[in-house]
């Protein structure tokens, strides 16, 4: 069988005051900012430089760790060596090795999504394969908060949210850590709640927000295609699952700057589980 071509593409835009420079691995992909020769966000001339950041195919680092990314053993830059020209495989697993940051160990990643988009499914099977086998995996939370009396969906308490609030945070106090559900989930149903005014679900979405730059890793699972399945728990009423969604994109958009590391999953299992491997696990690159 003859092996597909790989495509990439380059663009610098303007926005904001500053010029990004952007990455994409094929045409179905999203842009990433990406620059191994500079700051991938470079505030124009007469803005504040204070604003540089410095990006690897969407991940990002210090101004210290890019420095360190750069050098190679040889003296040059590591992009410009002759021998990797071309190799873009090679760039990204030379990226690995310098940052300690980017490692299978010692992460705290989260999976965010309305009801019904196979969370706890994905996070499942992640269980199974040899990469995570030092990870502790929480799923299914809610119903065992259920099953303690705690009232889900839109009959939800602050009260409630609250006890859910105090398990997502107890979680991120653990090293190598894995969620089908973040802090951020919780924010969305507490502002949907009915019995929760939104004076007093923001005061807790500014407590709640926090937390999400402890995630090493979030990743979103778009419902796009997905029907919903009654397991008993989960609120069935499409309008409300689509509330739910538009609330989780709300709050990812508002805290982007509190994020680390984003990833929108689509597709099925397996496409969104070689997703994570390419971004979590250096052999996938």
């Amino acid at each position: 069988m003859a092996r597909k071509e790989r495509y990439y593409e380059y663009k610098t835009i303007k926005t904001g005051g500053s010029l990004h420079y952007l990455f994409r691995e094929n045409p179905e992909n999203n842009w990433i900012h990406h620059n191994p020769d500079g700051p991938a966000i470079e505030p124009l001339e007469g803005t504040s430089k204070k604003n540089r950041k410095y990006y690897i195919f969407g991940i990002e680092h210090s101004e210290e760790e890019f420095k360190l990314i750069k050098q190679s053993q040889e003296g040059l830059p590591w992009y410009k060596n002759p021998s990797m020209k071309g190799n873009t495989r090679f760039w990204l697993l030379k990226v690995i090795s310098y940052i300690p940051s980017i490692k299978i160990n010692n992460m705290k990643i989260g999976f965010c999504g309305t009801m019904s988009v196979g969370k706890t499914t994905l996070v499942n099977e992640l269980k199974k394969l040899p990469e995570f086998e030092n990870y502790t995996f929480r799923t299914e939370r809610s119903k065992y908060l259920r099953d303690l009396g705690i009232p889900l969906n839109t009959d939800s308490t602050l009260n409630g949210q609250t006890v859910f609030l105090a398990e997502r945070s107890a979680e991120l106090l653990k090293e190598n850590i894995i969620t089908d559900r973040t802090v951020i989930d919780v924010m969305a149903f507490t502002r949907l709640a009915k019995s929760i005014p939104y004076y007093k679900s923001d005061t807790f979405e500014e407590l709640a927000s926090y937390f999400i730059s402890e995630y090493d890793y979030i990743f979103y699972i778009s419902p796009k295609g997905i029907k919903i399945e009654d397991n008993g728990v989960r609120e069935t009423d499409a309008k409300y699952r689509d509330q739910v969604d538009f609330e989780i994109k709300r709050y990812l958009r508002k805290y982007n700057h509190r994020i680390k590391n984003y990833k929108e999953l689509e597709g099925t299992t397996e496409e969104r589980i070689r997703a994570v491997q390419g971004l979590l696990v250096p052999q996938y690159l």
